[in-house]
């Protein structure tokens, strides 16, 4: 059933689907900017080392980037106002208008809440920003608040420092400073708006003890009693001034309003524009620009006025500028609120319709009256649930047209930029036969390194893991370790029983400590080879994995290389090299927790079943347990050996014994076919030579020693713009 309620929940739920994508957006812009930046400050680097064209172009781009970083403020500007359109959980509606024009009445009407809550008077009463939120939940005629304060800081900034500016006071650093604050004699100040500022700031520093409390404490849930205390600024009377609203950056109202079929709504009871106060207008073109989905503009008829106001005029542009991408029409509904027994003159409503074009021209209600009040706004609310999804889309359409501008702009910059400063490439890249003698030598050293693999040969310098293994185990089963005695130990056999199983279980220890070590000389030793063949000067000259093979440094530096230079040609590449650092993990993760099973097999509190038999039982002799000892270092070191044998966790953890030597084996073919078979020579050699062209500096880095060296000015401006033009790509996907 398309109720208005069911309606207005299907817009909050379409916003909020829609607002991780925004939220995207918004940090790729930032991240763009944060590359602009970069780019500018390059240039600064570069300009300062040219002279003639190069500098002249050089110069043309830094306005380039100016433009494209305003094109970037004003996408960020309305992304996050969509962002915040999206993340609300109701349909917030403005009400705005002068002062003294009814819009507390018009509430109390609408809401069924009384003076307590929604303040009216001869003057200014309204402080503190209300925002009126449907609640069925609350009986009606009742209500609470979540008051939110101003923190620290947003009291220092929004409320006190727009005074002190005005003012041309010095400026306060923390809203206690406020106490000590010098005022000056109001004769001092040349401007009657002056004399207003400087009187209210005398009141927040006259009562700065009151409502200090306040600044920066977490949410308040208030009574209806004590509503009006926190969002006027006097008690109903007038009488009475209220401080609280000094402080006060939110109040939410929860009550119920008596329409049915409203849903999530909220209505906003802005301060009159003409307040005093300054930065005043400011804030409210923020609130609404950023806050609220429709406004309502509420006017009083006089039956003295003929023609539009100067000051209605002013309200009106004032909500042209809150969401300069939509009419006023678009958004904006006029309210002419006049008494029951009023007539308002055709030619007037004539005219308001035409000098303050708004959506669904005049709605003429008495904000006294509640079945008028009532009437307008179902009337409005039927018109703002049709109109709501098509605001949506008009700014999605704009945030879209303003990324694709801006898409161009960046792309436009990108290649002005690469042709304003002219690359001289060294000798070497003139000479292909040069680079292909390179890869050449590259790959007959793989080839060797292959071959020294298969035969065992590259890694002569230390055992193979898997013999290393079967050695040990082998002289473990027939070397029990050396249970000596003495006269004293004849006395008391279970007591030397027990220090023998210490001795039993150091000694395992020991034997099996250095199975890491060994596993790490094996895979450091091909290594130390892989890394000879890439950074020899037959071999290829990669001074990029120059980094000591045994730190994690030279291959991930190498894997990362492959990856942003080969792309998908290098998938088995990297796919070898992380089966290569994964082995040492497998390792750990299989064999280690066995062995540290058995060791705990061995200490004296034990109770593991296969080795009951091997302890002490009262009355046995001397002899008995050194046979019985024995047996239990003969039981573990089989366990151990089981762990290697034909069953399924011995296949397993033989794998991982060969996997260093598999995984170099499979890097090395890799590079082999990527080079020699891949798509054909041809393809492969063209491959290989723009993975040289790219890090040309790695390649021959002889010739970029000197950091101002044209080479090196160059390929530093290059780097910057493709950084722009890397996180351009990602924002387009």
């Amino acid at each position: 059933m398309n109720t208005r309620e069911h309606i207005i929940s299907n817009i909050i739920s379409a916003r909020q689907q829609s607002k991780a994508d925004i939220e995207s957006k918004i940090g790729y812009i930032n991240e763009l900017d944060g590359r602009l930046q970069e780019l500018s400050r390059t240039r600064e680097y570069v300009l300062n080392q040219l002279d003639g064209a190069d500098a002249e172009a050089m110069q043309e781009i830094d306005g380039n980037i100016t433009t494209i970083r305003e094109k970037v403020d004003t996408l960020r500007t309305e992304l996050n106002r969509l962002r915040n359109r999206y993340s609300r959980d109701t349909v917030n509606i403005g009400i705005v208008g002068v002062p003294k024009q009814g819009k507390s009445t018009f509430l109390q009407a609408l809401t069924g809440l009384d003076e307590s809550i929604i303040p009216t008077g001869f003057k200014w009463v309204t402080g503190a920003c209300s925002y009126l939120r449907h609640d069925p939940s609350v009986a009606p005629g009742d209500a609470y608040a979540i008051i939110t304060p101003y923190t620290s800081d947003e009291f220092l900034q929004e409320v006190i420092t727009p005074f002190t500016n005005s003012l041309g006071l010095p400026r306060l650093f923390s809203p206690e400073d406020l106490r000590t604050l010098q005022l000056p004699s109001i004769h001092d100040l040349p401007r009657k708006e002056q004399h207003m500022q400087l009187e209210r700031l005398a009141e927040l520093k006259t009562n700065y003890g009151k409502y200090e409390r306040l600044i920066g404490c977490a949410e308040l849930r208030i009574d209806k009693k004590d509503i009006r205390s926190y969002v006027a600024q006097c008690d109903e009377s007038c009488s009475v001034k209220y401080t609280n609203w000094y402080v006060v950056k939110k109040a939410e109202i929860h009550c119920c309003f008596p329409q049915t079929d409203i849903g999530k709504v909220m209505i906003c009871d802005t301060p009159g524009l003409g307040d005093f106060t300054p930065g005043a207008q400011k804030a409210l073109v923020e609130k609404l620009g950023n806050g609220m989905d429709v406004i309502f503009f509420l006017k009083r008829f006089d039956e003295k006025e003929q023609e539009v106001r100067q000051t209605d005029a002013d309200f009106y542009d004032v909500i042209k500028e809150a969401y300069p991408v939509f009419e006023v029409s678009d958004w904006s509904y006029l309210i002419l609120n006049r008494s029951s027994h009023e007539s308002v003159p055709a030619l007037y409503i004539d005219e308001l319709q035409r000098k303050l074009k708004t959506r669904k021209g005049v709605f003429e209600l008495d904000a006294r009256n509640k079945v008028s009040v009532g009437q307008a706004f179902e009337s409005i609310l039927g018109d703002i649930v049709t109109q709501l999804p098509e605001l949506d889309k008009k700014l999605s359409r704009h945030c879209s047209n303003l990324i694709t501008d801006l898409q161009n702009a960046v792309a436009a910059l990108t290649k002005k930029a690469q042709r304003s400063l002219s690359s001289e490439k060294p000798s070497h890249f003139s000479r292909i036969s040069d680079v292909k003698q390179i890869l050449c030598n590259l790959t007959t050293g793989l080839l060797q390194l292959k071959q020294d693999l298969a035969t065992g040969k590259a890694i002569a310098e230390v055992p193979a893991f898997d013999q290393f293994i079967k050695d040990t185990l082998a002289s473990m089963y027939g070397c029990v370790p050396v249970l000596e005695s003495n006269i004293v130990d004849e006395q008391n056999p279970q007591e030397w029983m027990g220090e023998g199983w210490d001795k039993l279980r150091a000694a395992f220890i020991s034997h099996f400590s250095s199975l890491d070590e060994t596993l790490n000389g094996v895979t450091t030793a091909v290594k130390k080879q892989m890394q000879n063949i890439l950074t020899s000067a037959d071999g290829g000259r990669l001074a990029f994995v120059s980094d000591t093979p045994d730190q994690p440094e030279f291959w991930q530096d190498l894997r990362e290389v492959l990856d942003e230079t080969l792309h998908e040609h290098a998938t088995h590449l990297i796919g070898a090299i992380d089966n290569l650092l994964n082995t040492q993990l497998s390792f750990r993760a299989l064999i280690m927790p066995r062995l540290h099973a058995l060791t705990d097999a061995l200490s004296t509190t034990s109770t593991h079943p296969d080795f009951e038999s091997c302890r002490y039982t009262p009355g046995s002799s001397l002899e008995d347990c050194r046979t019985r000892l024995v047996s239990a270092w003969k039981t573990a070191v089989s366990k151990a050996n089981s762990m290697f044998s034909d069953d399924d966790d011995g296949g397993e953890l033989r794998d991982i014994n060969s996997a260093p030597l598999l995984a170099m084996l499979a890097l090395v073919d890799e590079f082999y076919l990527l080079w020699m078979k891949h798509n054909g020579r041809a393809a492969s050699e063209n491959t290989w030579f723009e993975f040289y062209q790219k890090h040309a500096t790695s390649v021959w880095p002889e010739i970029y020693q000197n950091e101002n060296s044209r080479f090196a000015i160059t390929r530093r401006w290059n780097n910057a713009i493709n950084k722009v033009v890397e996180t351009l790509n990602k924002f387009t996907k």
